[in-house]
């Protein structure tokens, strides 16, 4: 999972996927999402206390994961039989995310300009705008925004197509700056040969 969310590419794939989802199912989305993240609340918990009552006592860790399970059993079930009274922190949280990826993503774009990449600086613009409409989600989910998890899923498409296409460049450019450097190399190496057979 560490590998898929560091490389650009399946980041920008999942997010821009996360976007569609969001905005295709505007309704239902939100809800499912809070199942599912009871679910995953849910699922380790039975399967720590089935652990740990399976384990002989002497083998048996800290007397704590009874209760840990059991409270992360009660919380997931929670969540799956009343998911509506975390929707909101939902939408909160996508929206800190978003906080969070378009500041990766300014900079990784300030970081390919420092490089001597050829990343135009209109780039800043989509992640820019996309921070701001964050923080409009966040601080006036009410008076503003009439349809937050709409907002919030086309902001992750257009976060999913500019990462996709900074991504693309910085590949080309870093290609090309490979290929720069092999023959600098090349011709370097050329004339230390020139100058030894003098």
């Amino acid at each position: 999972m560490r590998n898929i969310t560091q490389n650009p590419l399946w980041r920008s794939i999942l997010l821009l996927a996360l976007g569609c989802l969001l905005v295709y199912f505007a309704e239902d989305a939100p809800k499912w999402c809070v199942v599912a993240c009871g679910v995953a609340f849910l699922l380790p918990g039975v399967v720590a206390l089935i652990g740990y009552f399976a384990s002989k006592a002497e083998d048996r860790p800290i007397a704590l994961i009874p209760f840990i399970s059991v409270g992360c059993i009660m919380f997931g079930t929670y969540m799956v039989i009343y998911p509506e009274s975390f929707i909101n922190y939902l939408m909160y949280t996508l929206a800190a995310l978003l906080l969070v990826v378009s500041s990766v993503q300014c900079y990784n774009i300030a970081l390919a300009r420092r490089q001597n990449m050829n990343i135009h600086a209109s780039f800043f613009a989509p992640p820019v705008l996309l921070f701001v409409c964050a923080l409009l989600i966040i601080f006036y989910k009410g008076e503003v925004v009439k349809m937050p998890f709409i907002l919030l899923g086309a902001t992750y498409i257009v976060y999913g197509v500019v990462e996709l296409i900074i991504t693309i460049l910085m590949h080309r450019e870093r290609k090309r700056l490979e290929k720069l450097v092999s023959e600098t190399a090349n011709i370097e190496e050329a004339d230390f040969e020139d100058v030894s057979e003098e």
